[in-house]
């Protein structure tokens, strides 16, 4: 079992497995990254991810993955990442939660690969990795461009209502159906409505 930050490990099943190492690392939550079930008997924070070494990683996976380490992270959690050698899933999904507090793939490859020099992660997992996050620049990107696109949307209906007259029936009309159509826009792109 390696440390790879503050409250980040990896280690193989045999760690994943071992209770007092765990707690005497100070390991609160164990993400385990294989197929195989939980040997630890609920004493800790887990997730199974049930991830095929060298099969691509879906991106509905990737997602629950972030989501976990967010909520482990936040509550102030020690998490163990493990697979079944601590070599390639296991290394992984450490890169990945390194990439997502903003270091790049090589950056944070050398960083795990600097405490555990043993790892070698499968190409099919790393471009799964690679592609989630290229979709996920892109998909912020979308969305940084329809809500552009609805501000300049709504402040144009807002000076034309002005212009206008707004309490018009006309004006009225227009309003309701820019309204409509921001609020179809803005669930659309996952904005909380009232």
């Amino acid at each position: 079992m390696n440390r790879i930050a503050e409250r980040l490990f990896i280690g193989d099943a045999n760690d994943g497995a071992d209770a007092d190492a765990l707690r005497g690392s100070g390991i609160t939550a164990v993400l385990n990254a294989t197929n195989e079930s939980d040997r630890l008997g609920g004493r800790f924070a887990y997730l199974r991810l049930g991830q095929d070494d060298g099969a691509p990683i879906p991106p509905e996976r990737l997602d629950r993955f972030a989501r976990w380490m967010r909520e482990r992270m936040e509550t102030g959690e020690t998490v163990l990442i493990h697979c079944g050698a601590g070599v390639s899933r296991a290394a992984t999904f450490a890169i990945t939660w390194l990439m997502l507090a903003g270091l790049s793939w090589d950056e944070a490859e050398a960083l795990v690969l600097a405490a555990r020099p043993q790892i070698a992660p499968n190409a099919a997992l790393k471009l799964s990795v690679q592609g989630w996050f290229a979709e996920r620049g892109q998909e912020a990107a979308r969305r940084e461009a329809k809500r552009r696109d609805l501000g300049d949307s709504l402040a144009e209906a807002t000076v034309w209502a002005e212009e206008s007259g707004a309490f018009s029936p006309a004006a009225q009309r227009a309003m309701q159906r820019t309204v409509g159509a921001l609020r179809a826009a803005i669930q659309e792109i996952g904005w909380p409505t009232a």
